[in-house]
């Protein structure tokens, strides 16, 4: 995976030539208000993020909830809310603008190339349709399909999911079924588009810590066996770390540090990514030695919000992070010849 975030940092050695997710100085604002003299909304949710994935590369963004980590991927699937709206930057699927995607453009894309995986499945889930069936009209939706090779198909699916007596499931409704089983109903459903680009956001939000392994190790296999591209939403560093090649961290809608996930947590840059590691439980480590994140996410409609949105919380906060924006810098490449680098002024 390359992960460029400014033109002038190279991203990796010998990066692919096609991404299939482009994402350059993304911003993303809500309409809170009346608008500024420009005309934009006045709440800029999301700055100026930038990043690519390549086909068959697994990136986690990770940062705490608010960071604006979900609303980028609603911007990839075309789902804003009606108050959000792009306030300027590039985004691209295979080479493919988004920005300016037709209804129709966006239908083939929903059906062909992008696929998300929700928070909560039960609410994604329709609760009156039995799940086969839900199966069967996302497979005759995206091909002609008889009823009978839908439901072989539908069957295939929950198999390959893991669900244990799938021909049972089939006729069940998602009430009948546990958290962690719809959340496999939810995963074949995205699979059933045979994506190119998967979205997991916080797919295993309410499950028990077993069944959130077992749903992450079978999200890793079917994107290893499918060459998918994945985007796994999450705040948990552990999960990332174990399940993402790469990681991109997002605080306050601005991205602030990127690189191989084992690097980035192993060796932490950012005085905020340094935060989240010395606050997340890890093996060896007392309760008593884990250190609360200073401060909170600030006030994204404030007016005065300083340039680097962290500084108000950072202990090594500098004169110029209120007013300038810092500048990216890279560490000394990974083992794996992908750049580390991190957006701070205080990496000098």
């Amino acid at each position: 995976m390359s992960v460029n975030l400014h033109p002038a940092i190279h991203p990796a050695v010998n990066p692919p030539s096609s991404p299939l997710l482009e994402v350059h100085d993304l911003s993303i604002g809500f309409a809170t208000g009346p608008a500024d003299r420009s005309g934009r909304p006045a709440l800029a949710t999301v700055e100026r993020l930038s990043l690519q994935l390549q086909p068959g590369q697994t990136l986690g963004l990770v940062g705490e909830s608010g960071s604006g980590k979900s609303l980028l991927a609603l911007a990839v699937m075309g789902l804003l809310p009606p108050t959000a709206r792009i306030l300027g930057g590039r985004l691209r699927v295979a080479g493919q603008d988004l920005l300016n995607a037709t209804p129709a453009q966006w239908q083939h894309l929903r059906r062909h190339t992008l696929a998300m995986v929700f928070q909560n499945p039960r609410q994604a889930l329709n609760p009156v349709r039995p799940i086969g069936l839900q199966l069967q009209d996302a497979l005759q939706s995206r091909a002609p399909l008889s009823r009978a090779q839908a439901q072989a198909q539908a069957l295939a699916l929950l198999e390959q999911v893991d669900i244990d007596q799938a021909p049972a499931r089939l006729k069940a409704y998602p009430h009948e079924l546990s958290g962690g089983m719809c959340q496999r109903v939810l995963l074949a459903l995205a699979l059933s588009r045979e994506p190119r680009l998967l979205l997991a956001d916080e797919p295993t939000t309410g499950l028990d810590i077993t069944t959130q392994a077992a749903i992450l190790k079978l999200l890793t296999r079917l994107a290893s066996e499918r060459h998918m591209a994945t985007l796994l939403i999450t705040h948990n560093l552990a999960m990332a770390r174990q399940h993402c090649s790469y990681l991109a961290v997002m605080h306050a809608g601005q991205l602030v540090e990127t690189g191989p996930a084992a690097q980035v947590l192993q060796h932490p840059l950012h005085p905020y990514t340094r935060g989240l590691r010395a606050a997340t439980p890890q093996r060896g480590l007392a309760l008593g030695d884990l250190q609360a994140m200073p401060g909170s996410l600030p006030d994204l409609g404030r007016a005065d919000l300083p340039a680097c949105r962290f500084a108000e919380r950072c202990l090594q906060v500098q004169t110029r992070c209120d007013t300038q924006a810092p500048e990216w810098r890279p560490q000394a490449s990974a083992p794996s010849g992908a750049l580390h680098q991190a957006a701070c002024w205080s990496l000098n």
